[in-house]
Order: C-alpha cells, then structure tokens, then sequence
C-alpha cells in the first residue's frame, strides 16, 4: 500500500511539474510577439485540437485580412466583406499546407484536456507556397493543352488557376519571371477573340429538326477540343468541337433561326471539385468574367460556304491537270457512303463491307431498338452493342453520305472516322464523336466503338515509324476504343474479359490487389510519390462496385485527353497507357489521371494494372509505367 501511494504521489507530482513547464512555455510563447496561437479546453482531444485550430486560424487571418484588403477588387468583386471573416474563410482552404507547420502543447485541465497550437509568423508564409505550387502546375498543364490546340482544357484550367491565384494575398504571382496575374487573363481572352466557327453544311432533316455543322478554328489552327454552349430550342445544351468540327443540333421552333448564338466554355461550374481547392473557392472569391459570346449569321455563312466549295472544285480540276491530285487511296460513293480506301480490297470483300455499313446506317437514322434485334438475331453481341448505343448514349450519324476510310488491320478491316453525335439529357451536354465499325476477313461486321479523335490516330502512326511497331500500337489503339466503349455502354462482360484475374486496381492512392500469377510490383520513383498500401482487392470485388455506379446514373459520359503510349524496354509486348480522364454524369462529375499497365502477350490484351488519381496535376506524383518492376 505505501509504495501503490508513493508512485501516485509521484505521478501527481510529475504531472503538476509538466503542467507548469507547459504553461510557462505557452506564456513566453504569447509574450514574444514571434507567434500566432490558439487554445482550447474540451473533453476530448480531437475536439479541443478543432477548436484550438480554429482560434489559431482566426488569429493569422485578423494579419492578412490587410492585405486581401489591398487585393479586394480582384478576390471579391468589389463586393461589401468582412475581411476577417473573409481571409478566415480563404486560410480553411489551406488547412492541409497549414498543419504540417503548427505545432502543439497538451496539458490535463480540471478531468479535460487543453491543447495550445502555435506558428511561427516567419512560418505563415510559407502556407502559401503550396497553394503557389498548384497554380504553376495548372497553368503549365493549360499551356501544354494550348500548345496541342486542345482549347477548351486550356480554358478551363487558365480561368481555375485565376481563382487560384485570388486565394493568395499577394498583388502579383510571378513565375520564372511572368506575371501570371496578367499573362493568365491575356491568354483566355486571345484565346477566345481567336474563335471562329464556318459553316460546312446545313441540313434540314425536317420541320422540327436541324443539323448545322462547322469548321472550328482558333487563330486559323483547327481546335482539336472546344466546348461551347447554345440554346437548341428547348434547353441550353452543352458541346464539343473536336478535330475542328462542331456539330449543332437545333429542334422545335428554332430550326428557323438564322442568327445562331454561342457561347464558348471557359468556366466549369459541374467541374469546380475536380480540384479541391477550387471547389472549396468558388463561392468565395471572385470569378473572373471574359467575353466569350460569338453570333453566327446562318445567312452570310452559306454564302461564304458556296464560296468556299467553288475554290475547293477548282483546285481539285487543277490539281488533276496538273498531275498532282493525291493518289494515297481511292475516294468511291455507295448509296449514303463516301469511302476512301487505302489497300487493296477483293471486291467481294469490299461490297460485303459495304452492304453492312448501309444497314448500320438505317439503324443509326431510326434510333429503333426493334430493328437492330430484327437485324442480328443470331448475333446477340452486335445487337446488344448497338441497342447500347442508341438506348445509353442517343448515338446519331451526321455525315449523310457517311464519310470515312476503309483500312486493313490486323485482324480484318475498319471503317473509320464515322462522324456522330451522343446526347446525354439529364447533364445537358452533346458530345462530338466518331465510330468505328470492324469487321473480319470476309467483311463481316465483327464489332462498333467509339474511336479517338483523328489527330491522336495521326500522331500514334507518326510515332510507330519511329519504334517499328505499329502492329501493337494499332492493337493498343483499338483496345482503348473498346475500353471506353465498355464503360459508356456500360458492357460488365468486356470489362471483365479486360482486366486479368490478378489485376492489380488501384483507386485513389490505394494499390490493391488480388493473388497475383504474374508479379507487377509497385516501387515510388521520387519523393512526391503518393505512399501505396497493398490490399486485398479482388477483380469480382471491383466489377461489382462499378456495375453498382452504372445502375446508379442515368447518363454517362467518359472523355480522355492527353494520351499516350509508353513501351517497357525490358519487356517485350507490355505497354503502359495514360491520360486525363474527365468523368460526367448525372449525379456526379469528376477529373483525374489514368494510367493502365497492359500485357499484349495473352492471348488477348489484359490489364495487370488500373491506378485512378482524381483531381491529381503535379507531375512528380503521377503513378506511371516506371513504377512497376514486371516479374514474370
């Protein structure tokens, strides 16, 4: 009994000790003028850490209230605020970048617990750096999307990196010697100033529908991705241009329109949380307004569009009679079909293909699900695809006649480069795309995907003639339509032929993964790597969950860019694809990065590998091909 006394009397005595050195730290903490603080007294810690941190907060924003109020035009509009509240707000933001600079005091307090946090002020600007960080990121990813004249990524990055940088207590940003508060703003509105939308055809389908298609270019160069918003007579519908070609599709009373107004996409409300940041921003500074409205004149545009057409005939006459017309392939009509073939075709072949090509065209222009099971009833893989099709996605040809080309590929032939629209109500958005119809040896047709866009196709051709390898990088191109594909028609059974049994799925910044055959181990790469944790994660277990988000969603739509194919040196047939992926659908939007390590060497292609990063920009963190030692 007196030694279970004497240890308490110690213990009582220790803890009487530490609680006098605590507070006589935190006295000389809050007398030395070098520190914010907070403190707070609670019946637990976490509760009591809140709300400590939360005085502390309160604390540094009564400082930099001063100087946003220096910046208060450009973070509020002008609008009457309380700037202490105002710069509160704005610091919760950073609450990650701030923690890994507080520093913390615990004390027993009377049966509670108080917790004193502190900074050093030396230290609070540092907090921002962070926030710096990113919005250099975003703005050398919009001027890469600039540079490959992807427009409306760049758009939407340059107006995110504007809000930003409102976030930031500083009059000017600068980086590697440009203002980026000016230089930012000046490349959206060059960038908006520069577009032009041509009329290339104008089709009354009927007294209530209307189709006008255009060229889209910026400063002359075809925009390779542009969205753009107009009023289709019902609803305000938002589109795509791609390849430099728009689609607008006009219904009701507005087909009689002839001064056509568009909008060009520079702010994405529905995308605000692709970026934490930015979401957590949006109703709190002020977003920037640029004049992005372009009218039309239907009118003149099909006066310019005669005109156009008659230069086009008499260079193609003189181009003839001079004996330099382009003799690459041959350009035929069938019916409702404008074909350029490459190869030579056995003409049985080629009718057999394009005897399959009308039908799909008649099942396209109907939109009747009766018809497509009328037309494979002994093919339920074809007739499941198309009622996919028309039924998920409101897929509609556009080019009547149809133009695309006839190539050979390594299992049969392709048509590709089918121009079409898909519609998606419950989001308000059409999206431009192309199709691509596959058939065998014979000419049979084998199977439809959405392609990608013709520029990506042009450059992954130039870069098989640099690695001889164009066979497996026609493979990798057509697996990816596929895997698209799968997703929008929402198709289990080819997702789940995809991914190998063993597949390692990662979702966020969690690696996890199955009993393995085949050994992908995971290894970071640098100090900005996200940390991986191996879990047992089986294929069924992930198939399971993604069939359960599309039963969730009336619409979806899944968009790449940024594309590209990286081979493994060491590894003969196993590729690494990545991309920026940006997810739409009815109850949800998201953007992030997607990297897939794919085997060619089974029989059929199989991905060992799936990493998912939402909202993820810094390069340095991104999981890639050289993070994987490949055991086999």
């Amino acid at each position: 009994m007196k030694t279970f006394i004497q240890s308490a009397i110690l213990l009582f005595a220790t803890v009487i000790i530490a609680s006098a050195q605590n507070r006589a730290e935190k006295e000389m903490i809050k007398s030395s003028g070098e520190y914010y603080w907070g403190e707070a007294i609670a019946n637990s810690s976490k509760e009591a850490s809140d709300l400590a941190l939360s005085y502390l907060t309160q604390s540094i924003a009564v400082q930099v209230s001063s100087t946003f109020q220096n910046v208060s035009k450009e973070v509020t509009s002008g609008r009457d605020v309380n700037f202490d509240e105002f710069s509160e707000n704005i610091l919760k933001t950073y609450s990650t970048a701030t923690l890994k600079n507080v520093e913390t005091l615990r004390a027993p307090s009377n049966g509670q617990i108080e917790v004193f946090h502190y900074i050093k002020k030396s230290e609070v600007a540092k907090i921002y750096e962070e926030r710096k960080r990113l919005v250099y990121n975003i703005y050398e990813q919009a001027l890469k999307f600039e540079d490959e004249n992807n427009f409306g990524y760049a758009l939407k990055w340059y107006n995110f990196s504007i809000i930003l940088m409102n976030s930031v207590p500083e009059q000017n940003i600068v980086y590697q010697n440009i203002n980026l508060t000016t230089e930012i703003s000046a490349r959206i509105n060059k960038i908006l100033k520069g577009v032009r939308f041509s009329l290339e055809s104008d089709n009354h389908k009927n007294e209530k529908e209307r189709e006008l298609v255009f060229s889209v270019t910026v400063d002359d160069k075809p925009a390779q991705y542009l969205e753009y918003s107009f009023f289709d007579g019902y609803d305000l519908v938002n589109a795509q241009a791609t390849d430099g070609s728009a689609v607008v599709y006009l219904v009701g009373s507005s087909v009689e329109m002839e001064n056509l107004n568009l909008n060009v996409r520079y702010s994405f409300y529905e995308s605000r949380n692709e970026i934490n940041e930015v979401g957590q921003l949006w109703d709190l500074v002020n977003k920037p307004a640029f004049k992005n409205n372009l009218s039309v004149n239907i009118t003149k545009e099909r006066e310019r569009l005669r005109e156009r057409k008659r230069e086009r005939e008499k260079a193609k006459q003189a181009a003839m009679a001079s004996g330099s017309a382009d003799d690459a392939g041959t350009t035929e009509s069938f019916g409702e079909l404008t074909v350029t073939t490459e190869v030579s075709i056995e003409p049985v072949v080629k009718q057999q293909i394009m005897g399959s090509l009308q039908k799909a065209i008649e099942l396209f222009k109907g939109n009747n699900l009766t018809a497509i099971a009328a037309l494979y009833p002994n093919d339920p893989f074809l007739s499941s695809k198309f009622t996919s099709l028309v039924k998920l996605n409101n897929t509609q040809l556009v080019d009547i006649p149809l133009e695309g080309s006839i190539n050979k590929t390594y299992d049969g032939f392709e048509f590709r480069r089918a121009s079409a629209i898909n519609k998606y109500p419950s989001i308000s958005k059409q999206t431009q795309e192309y199709l691509v119809f596959d058939f065998d040896k014979t000419g049979n047709l084998t199977d439809v995907n959405f392609g990608i866009i013709d520029d990506l196709y042009q450059k992954f051709v130039t870069q098989a003639q640099y690695g001889n390898d164009w066979k497996n990088r026609e493979v990798i191109i057509k697996f990816m339509e596929r895997y698209r594909t799968a997703y929008m028609t929402r198709n289990m059974d080819m997702l789940a032929n995809m991914f190998a049994e063993e597949a390692v799925i990662i979702v966020g910044r969690v690696l996890k993964k199955g009993q393995q055959k085949k050994n992908y181990d995971y290894v970071p790469i640098g100090d900005d790597q996200p940390d991986v944790e191996y879990l047992r994660y089986t294929k069924d277990e992930y198939l399971k969950r993604q069939k359960n988000v599309f039963d969730a969603q009336r619409d979806i739509f899944l968009g790449f860019s940024n594309f590209n194919i990286t081979r493994k040196n060491n590894q003969e047939g196993v590729y690494g694809i990545s991309l920026r992926q940006h997810y739409t659908a009815t109850n949800y939007a998201d953007e992030g990065y997607l990297f897939l390590l794919v085997d060619f060497n089974d029989e059929q292609p199989q991905i060992y590998v799936r990493s998912w990063q939402p909202q993820e920009w810094v390069e340095e963190s991104l999981i890639k091909l050289a993070n994987f030692n490949i055991n086999k």
